[in-house]
This record gives structure tokens, sequence and C-alpha cells, in this order.
């Protein structure tokens, strides 16, 4: 992790983050999200690698920043909101609006946590980012292009339905400024018929084109012109640059190859117009060059002589008649168009034949669509047919097809076409679009649940669920479709979710959730839930499982504790030699002249004795060490325990305890596979207790017994003995029956989980009970064959 340097009073509050363990500061490093701690006034203390990128900043700045620097004007006040609710709540997830170092913008799916001390105060808040503009882009550029299909297709008045064209495609482009210009059939100008974002100089420099002129001319050749606004005021017309642009585009506006008009666009951020905006662009331009190509086709339509013939050429849509042998009679200009031939080609050729419209693969379809229609009477029929194009590309058209009559007889049909292709290729994309929404909605690892909600039942019922909610939640989408939520969740108001539910359905606006424990005969797991509502009324609830993250959160904290407890102990079990080392060694320094043998010898012996409790705590910090990596080596081989208690109970009496050992072995004592020194250690550990608690002198007894396929060993005290509750704990780390700062024993807790750990590596078992007559019976067993001889066990 990133963090600033040491200085400020804020930075104290977080000290503590330094007893995390080294893994976890790699994990938060390596996180694929950006993660960042802030103070309570928003200034950053902590961050990581990713969350630098994600921002385009270098850690100094990142130092000098607040929470609020990094986000988008318009949204200034809702990170610091954000902000005020984690630290009121302990958590927020919500949306932001980032505004990266280059000047672009990115949507942010943001999780905020906050991080309490002792006391509960909240020191700091830390934030949980993930990039979703890509997400957020795609559904705005779908949702604009289905907006500009509906606008276009409403409105008659072309100045209307352009201004609104362009405010919608700028909008998906996040583009400020921009222009439409149209061309003038009778004159061939190129005229500026809508704008936003121009100054009034740049507007009365644009407003006309003759057709002759470079720009009208350069739109003419169809091809769009994307480059530096400075590379182009010749071509535009313009001298400096008002409005201080950077990059520009002329888009022509096309409809079936005549050239319409132009689009400009200009951008006060970059160079050029992104690559990733030109993509997007030809979709827009094709449904605003339909719109012109309708609006200006009814315009020249209403005030003409020749009304008929001039809609039949210039409908919009291609017309073609026939005689009662399908021959065709007679096509209009646009289905001309639409075939890509000319009328002279297709004139009196039959529907089925090879120069004819219709795609082999639907002429039976048509041929019996039109058998219907001559025997049923009906006067129109409608169907959907794909047609052929000189070229050989394939279309799709709305066929409208009506029965010509004559004194009361059928004499043809008229067949109004309508070319469809663009809204087909819409429907693939929607289709697509939807495609890529169900993969996300069944694959993303959040859970997804969707409600209908009903008034009159004061209920909410499944209508989909994602696959990460049957996970979560251990049930079968298809068994819960339908069913009302308290059904399925029978808890589900307890829980506190279904008033959620309920408010976000009448008041419409987004809730959340904070972690909480659900428990039901299915489930048992931590979740969160943020609940929003669409648009349609539908109630959608995005929740996580929380259990393992809650689990890891206890066992950090848990170890974070174990750790501080492991160095206050050592530290006050190392005042004792080091005491003794130094007062010593002091004494005999300056009075060892004076001194006689008899305290001299006192004096060694008593540094000797410190030297072994200082050897005997880093013996134990070791063998911690060693059983939490996972690194406990056991040399087996074929052995006895009464051999481990012969020698344990030796070394006792070498080490000065009177104690009174009364050892009961049997004569046919099997043997077991075993580390003699380890479980010599084990005997060490459990003489040690029973004399430490007992007193000196007070007699132990041990004796071993065998119990089917194992070995028990019973060390027998007459001390104040273990409580009930202590029972389980007691082989706990660090456990000693009293405080670890006031103990009246020597060690650092570590004697009973350590011998716990070797009797469990070996297949063991270990435990205590109590004595009758007061005292403990601490005892353990191995199993008579745990390994072959000479095995290394880990």
């Amino acid at each position: 992790m990133n963090e600033k340097p040491p200085g400020p009073p804020e930075q104290q509050h977080i000290d503590k983050l330094d007893e995390l363990p080294k893994w976890a500061e790699t994990v938060i490093d390596n996180f694929i999200d950006a993660v960042v701690i802030v103070n309570t006034e928003g200034k950053f203390l902590l961050w990581n690698e990713k969350a630098l990128e994600m921002a385009e900043y270098t850690s100094d700045e990142f130092s000098s920043a607040t929470f609020t620097n990094f986000f988008d004007g318009d949204t200034v006040d809702e990170p610091a909101e954000v902000l005020r609710k984690t630290i009121q709540d302990g958590y927020t997830q919500t949306r932001l609006r980032v505004v990266l170092k280059s000047g672009r913008v990115n949507n942010l799916d943001v999780r905020c946590r906050a991080i309490k001390d002792d006391e509960g105060n909240v020191i700091a808040v830390t934030g949980v980012a993930r990039d979703i503009s890509d997400q957020v882009e795609y559904e705005e550029y779908i949702t604009a292009q289905r907006d500009l299909a509906y606008k276009m297709s409403g409105s008659g008045d072309l100045g209307e339905i352009l201004e609104s064209a362009l405010e919608t495609l700028l909008g998906a482009l996040r583009l400020p400024s921009g222009a439409i210009h149209v061309f003038d059939k009778k004159t061939g100008d190129l005229n500026l018929l809508c704008h936003k974002g121009y100054s009034d100089k740049l507007t009365g420099a644009i407003e006309s084109y003759k057709g002759s002129g470079p720009a009208a001319t350069m739109v003419q050749t169809g091809s769009p012109l994307f480059a530096k606004y400075e590379d182009v005021t010749a071509v535009l017309g313009t001298s400096g640059n008002p409005d201080g642009f950077k990059g520009v585009g002329v888009i022509p506006i096309k409809h079936q190859d005549e050239v319409l008009g132009s689009i400009s666009i200009a951008s006060k951020t970059e160079d050029e117009i992104p690559e990733r905006l030109r993509s997007i662009i030809g979709p827009f331009l094709e449904i605003i060059g339909q719109g012109i190509s309708r609006i200006k086709l009814a315009e020249e339509l209403r005030t003409s002589e020749e009304r008929y013939r001039m809609f039949y050429n210039h409908s919009g849509v291609a017309i073609f008649t026939a005689d009662m042998s399908l021959r065709i009679t007679d096509i209009n200009r646009e289905a001309c168009e639409l075939l890509g031939r000319s009328k002279e080609e297709v004139v009196g050729k039959r529907f089925d034949e090879a120069a004819a419209i219709i795609h082999p693969d639907d002429l039976g379809k048509a041929l019996a669509a039109l058998a219907e229609l001559f025997g049923s009477g009906d006067p129109v029929m409608h169907i959907e047919l794909r047609y052929i194009r000189k070229d050989g590309t394939t279309g799709f058209a709305e066929v409208s097809t009506a029965i010509q009559h004559k004194e009361g007889k059928m004499v043809g049909i008229t067949n109004i076409v309508k070319d469809v292709t663009g809204r087909k290729q819409a429907e693939d994309v929607i289709r697509h679009s939807e495609e890529m929404f169900r993969q996300m909605f069944n694959y993303m690892s959040s859970g997804v649940a969707i409600y209908e909600g009903s008034e009159d039942e004061q209920e909410f019922r499944f209508k989909d669920i994602n696959k990460a909610g049957e996970r979560i939640n251990n049930l079968v989408r298809s068994e819960v479709i339908g069913k009302p939520v308290r059904e399925v969740f029978p808890l589900v108001e307890e829980y506190g979710l279904y008033r959620i539910l309920r408010d976000v359905w009448e008041k419409g606006e987004p809730r959340y959730h904070p972690p909480a424990p659900y428990k039901n005969n299915r489930i048992e797991v931590w979740r969160d839930d943020y609940v929003y509502k669409l648009p349609s009324g539908e109630i959608v609830d995005i929740y996580d499982d929380l259990t393992e993250q809650r689990n890891a959160e206890d066992t950090i904290k848990k170890n974070a504790e174990d750790l501080k407890n492991l160095l206050d102990v050592a530290a006050h079990e190392l005042r004792h030699p080091v005491a003794i080392f130094k007062g010593y060694s002091d004494m005999l320094r300056n009075h060892w002249k004076s001194l006689d043998q008899k305290a001299i010898r006192e004096a060694l012996d008593n540094i000797e004795t410190a030297s072994n409790r200082l050897s005997g705590l880093v013996t134990e910090l070791l063998d911690l060490s060693r059983i939490e990596n996972n690194k406990l080596e056991l040399v087996l081989s074929r052995m006895k325990l009464s051999f481990s208690i012969k020698r344990a109970t030796e070394e006792m009496r070498v080490r000065g305890f009177s104690n009174l050992f009364s050892v009961s072995v049997p004569d046919d004592e099997i043997e077991i596979y075993a580390d003699y020194d380890k479980i010599t250690k084990v005997f060490l550990v459990l003489l040690d207790n029973a004399i430490r608690y007992s007193g000196e002198g007070s007699p132990v007894d041990i004796w071993l017994k065998q119990n089917g396929e194992e070995v028990v060993c019973y060390i027998a005290d007459r001390g104040p003995g273990v409580s009930r509750s202590e029972e389980e704990i007691i082989f706990n780390r660090f456990y000693q029956g009293e405080s670890i700062m006031h103990h009246s024993t020597t060690g650092i807790g570590l004697g009973l989980y350590i011998a716990r750990s070797i009797v469990e590596s070996h297949g063991g078992r270990i435990g205590v009970e109590p004595r009758d007559g007061g005292g403990s019976i601490f005892y353990f067993a191995i199993p008579g064959t745990a390994a072959k001889t000479g095995e290394v066990a880990r």
C-alpha cells in the first residue's frame, strides 16, 4: 500500500493498520479494484497502485488531495455525502463519476466502509472502486439511439427534430458542441439549420456554404473528416479559434446513398475526435438521414400539382404494381433504388423470375400469402420478406399488398414495400445487447433478484433471479418465479428487507440495507442489499454473500488481538530475565572484588536460570512459528511412551523440582510410531503445568492405559483444578487462566497450545478433566500405529 509520510495528526489515527500482516497489504496492492483509505475529512491516507492507475495521478498528488478532488464538479457534493453516510451508517455503495488527470470522466461503482478504533469511533473510511464506464456508456448509447429513433419518427418540423437529434447525439458522445447543415436542393448550398455550444462569431462564419465551395464539396464526397481544428479552418471558412476547439469532425448525413447534409462535432479537450466516438456515430446518422429524407419529401409533396406521381416516386417507400399473373407492370424510383436496378430491368418480369426481387427462400411464403389474399377477399395483406439487390446483397422489407379492382373484378395488385433493413440491423443490435445483458445478469458475482410489486396484495413476487442469486440463496430459479418474496424468504421482514422493498416501491428512491445475518431452513449467510426501482416499476435487489468476508474480518481481528497479546506477554516475560541480566552484571562489574565465592556462585546461578527462562521463551516462539506456518516436522520412529516419561521426569528433577513423580506403566505397553523428541516435549509441558499450578513438593501421578488401538497417558496433580468453562479454551494460544499481564506463573501461555499441536499432528487427541479429591488430570492419546518407521510427517 502507498501511504503518506508521517506528520499530520490524522496519520496517528491509523497506526494500528501497521499491525496488519504483510500478506494483507499484498492482497490490497494486487487487488483488481482501486482501494483507498481516507480520514473523516476526506484526506487520502492510504491507496493501492490500482487507485493511482485508475485516477491517472501520482502518489504525491494523492497525498495532497482530498476525496472530493477527483470527482466531477457536477457531483462534488455527492462524494461528500457518501463520506458522511459511511461515517454515519458504517457502509455505503453507490455510483460516482471521477475526473481523471486527462480530464476524462469515468463512472465508478464505489463501496465504502468505516474503520473504527477500539472505542468504536470512526477514524477512517476505506473505499473500493471499480470502473464501470464501458457498461454505462454502452447502456447510454443504446438508449440514446432508441430515443432518437422515436423522436425522428414523430414531429414533422425539420428544425425541431434536428435540434432534438443534435442534443441526443452530443449527449451520447459527451461533447459540448456541434452543428447540423442540410443541402438546399434548389441552390445546392449547405445551410446551417441548428447548432449547440457555438459562439455568435463562429455561427456567423459557418451559417452557409456555397455548393461549389470546399466545405460543401468535401461533404458531397460522402467521406467523414476528423482532424485538428487548426488543420481544417481553410475548408470550414473560419479564421482564428474563437471557441477554443482542439479537434473537429465533419460527417456526411446520407440516406440511400444520397448526401443530405452533415453533422459537425467539436471537442475542447481532445486534439482529434477519439476513435471510440467515431465508431458509434453511424447508427445515429442513419436515423437522422431517414428523418431528414422523410420530412423533406413531405415538404416537397405538400405543394405539388403532381401529388400522386410525386408520392409514387418520392414516398420514401418502394411501390410495385403487377397484374394477376404476377408480372410487374410498374415500379417507382424508390423501388429502383431499393433494388439497385433500372425500371426497364424490372418491368415485364414476374416476381418469381431470376430478375425479380423476392429471395428464393421466401418465394414460397409470398406465393402462399397471395393465394390466401385472393381467396379471402381481404383488402390488404401484410408480410415481411427478404429481397435481393442487383449486387447480390440481401435486404429486409415490410410488404403491404392491396388488390386492384375494376368493374368488380380483380385486375392486379399494388405492393408498397418499406425497407426495414436498418431496423432489422438495429433489432439485431438490441438483441445482441439484450444477450449481453443476460450474460452479465447471469454471470455477475453479485446476486440479483427482480420483483414485481402489487398494491392489492401488499406483496412482491419474483420476476427473475440470476445464477449468483440461486447460489447465494440455495434455490432454483424455476421454482421461485412468480412466488411471493415472503414465501421464499420466511424471515425477510425480520431481516428488514421487506420494509426497504416497500419504501423503494412507494417512493422510488434507492435504499441500502447494510450487512446483516440472514438465516432460514436453506441458508445462513451474511449479506447486504442495494434496492432500486426501474422505470417499468419493477424492483431490483442487488446483494452479495459477505459470509467469507465477515469470517476473514473476524479472523484478521482475532489474529491482530492474538498478536497484541503475544507482544504484551512476551514483553512482560522478557522484562524478568533482562532485569536479572542487568542487575547481576552491574553487581559483578562494580563489586566483584568484594564478593565472596558464594555470592558470585549465587549470581551466576540466577543468571543461568534467567538464561534458561529466556531460552524457553524463544523455543516456544519458534515452535509457535513452525505450527502457524504448517512447518512442524515429525521424525517418526518405533517407540514406547514410557521412554519419554522417564526422560521428562529426569529433566524436571535436573531443573530442580522436588515433586514426587509416581509412574505406572503396564507390562505389555504397545509400541507406537511417533517423534520421540516431540512426545517428550508434550510430557515436559504437562509435567511443568502440573508442578507450576500444584506448588513445590506436591506429588504428580503418571500412568499409561491401553485403550483399543491407542495408548493414553494421564498426568494428575493436586492443584486448584480447571473449571468446566476453561476445559476447551485452556489449550488455546496465550491462555493461562489469569490476566495475561498479571499472572503469577512464568511463560506466555503457549505450552498447552504447542502440546495440543504436537499430539494432533500425530493423529491423537488431548484434554483435561477434574480429579476426584481436587486437582486436574491432563491426558493425551496416540494411535498405536500412525506411520511407517523413518517417515517425515508435516
